[in-house]
């Protein structure tokens, strides 16, 4: 009789023990839950946020006078040659400027004068950007976007590109940047060794604006009126 007192005993506490644990995976189930909801919501609100920091910047880009534009690019063509890890560089990754974005074109003729090679974007077929190289007079086509690209040249891997001049609709102070919202650069700059210059007008500075997993940083971030990061 005690022997089957204590086998019952036995059997309700270890089904009090396997609903403790039902209820509390439950519990931990919601938990998860719930956290994967509140990052879903914090994506979306910051995603959100980019876009409209997106707008507003380029709204105000758009808006320089041709006087405007001319003489705050010529200060960003300046800062460049401040910067000892582009300037010594060998092979340099440029940009055609698009919507009223810096025109670092000055800089690049004068980079090419020093023998310093250049590399351009192209976007292919299929999407992707790759680098291709650039030389004075080479011929140019307008891709789907309407910026010219240098036609017939040959391809440049990655690896051999020294630095990336890389343009953006915002910047934050710690290097963060908003691009176009296509991701073409953060494709193509991932997993690269390459240095990484932001290159934008001072206006464009935005303080601490965050990022998602996939956005590349910068290494510094050059404007018409100064070097943010690290400059050696």
């Amino acid at each position: 009789m005690h022997r089957e007192a204590g086998r019952r005993r036995d059997y309700g506490g270890r089904v009090r023990g396997a609903l403790r644990h039902d209820k509390l995976r439950d519990t931990v189930r919601d938990i998860a839950a719930r956290a994967q909801a509140l990052l879903g919501f914090l994506d979306k609100a910051a995603r959100a946020m980019k876009q409209e920091l997106r707008k507003q910047k380029l709204r105000e880009r758009m808006s320089l006078s041709a006087q405007e534009y001319g003489a705050m690019s010529a200060a960003v063509c300046e800062n460049l040659a401040c910067v000892g890890r582009i300037t010594n560089a060998r092979r340099i990754m440029a940009y055609y400027p698009c919507r009223n974005e810096p025109d670092i074109l000055p800089f690049v003729n004068r980079c090419l004068e020093k023998g310093i090679k250049i590399a351009m974007p192209f976007v292919t077929g299929d999407g992707e950007m790759k680098a291709v190289s650039f030389e004075t007079g080479c011929a140019t086509r307008k891709n789907r976007f309407g910026i010219p690209e240098p036609h017939g040249t040959c391809g440049i891997e990655p690896e051999d590109i020294d630095v990336v001049l890389v343009p953006g609709a915002a910047f934050g102070r710690n290097g963060e940047r908003v691009g176009s919202g296509r991701g073409y650069y953060d494709r193509f700059l991932s997993g690269m060794d390459a240095f990484k210059a932001g290159v934008c007008f001072d206006f464009q500075i935005a303080g601490d604006i965050g990022g998602e997993e996939h956005d590349v940083g910068m290494d510094v971030v050059v404007t018409d009126k100064r070097v943010i990061g690290e400059t050696r």
